[in-house]
């Protein structure tokens, strides 16, 4: 049986627009599905929080650019609020950002992005898919 297409990419895929069908192909995670299409997405500026998923993809865009394969500032925030402020100043002169989080990142996050769309400024987010707890819970997911 064959993966599905839209769990698979081409290994070695750099984005050069080489002819659909040749080389191989592998099945890989939704998180590293991200970090590819970050990198193809070409963004100048990634932050970076942990957070469920979002981890996951920023471990694998930061061993891309530790092997060379894609070159970006990589700027590790103290919080999302922090993160989601970073790449609004960045866009606002000029770079190509990628943020991401997810359950109530988002919404610790809230006031920088409503500042973002608020000035129409372009970034690249990933929403990660995760239960918002009510405070004081544990362990819900």
């Amino acid at each position: 049986m064959n993966p599905p297409k839209a769990a698979t990419a081409r290994k070695g895929d750099t984005g050069s627009g080489r002819a659909p069908g040749r080389g191989s192909e592998e099945l890989i995670s939704g998180s590293e599905a991200v970090a590819h299409a970050v990198r193809l997405a070409d963004v100048d500026v990634i932050t970076a929080y942990p957070i469920r998923p979002y981890d996951t993809v920023m471990q694998y865009v930061s061993k891309m650019i530790a092997d060379g394969d894609f070159d970006c500032e990589f700027i590790v925030a103290e919080s999302e609020h922090s993160q989601f402020e970073i790449v609004k100043h960045a866009s606002a002169v000029g770079a190509r950002v990628f943020v991401g989080s997810s359950g109530v990142g988002w919404f610790y996050a809230f006031e920088a992005l409503a500042v973002t769309a608020g000035l129409r400024l372009p970034m690249v987010a990933m929403v990660g898919n995760r239960a918002l707890d009510d405070p004081g819970a544990f362990g819900v997911e």
